[in-house]
């Protein structure tokens, strides 16, 4: 029998790769005879960035880049060789830009109030 192994992350505990490892290990347990194969996958959300270095064993990369009120913070992006380097160039670069946009680069003060407004806003009239 042949088995895919296919997880996500499992945001804020395993990366996908971690989770394909830990859950190959165990049905390789249960079902010993049977093939296993791995293949940590992302959706685009958390985890995207390091599964795409992860398959094409590229190299993770930071720069300080401003965020999005103007302070400066730590942007992750990946560097990888390309497949098909006479038509791209020898690298491609993927700038998920985590860290450079969105509420979680907010104090907690900051969230607290825009969770309350947001709520507020929401109450029927």
């Amino acid at each position: 029998m042949k088995i895919i192994i296919a997880p996500q992350s499992f945001k804020g505990s395993l990366t996908a790769k971690e989770a394909t490892q830990i859950i190959t290990d165990c049905a390789k347990n249960i079902f010993p005879e049977s093939e296993l194969i791995g293949i940590p996958i992302a959706d685009g959300g958390d985890g995207t960035l390091e599964t795409i270095i992860d398959a094409t064993n590229g190299k993770l990369m930071n720069s300080q880049v401003k965020g999005p009120n103007n302070s400066v913070v730590q942007a992750s992006w990946g560097l990888f060789n390309s497949k098909n380097t006479e038509k791209i160039g020898i690298n491609e670069i993927i700038s998920f830009v985590k860290t450079c946009s969105g509420i979680s680069l907010h104090d907690r003060q900051c969230q607290q109030i825009f969770f309350l407004q947001c709520k507020q806003d929401e109450s029927p009239s």
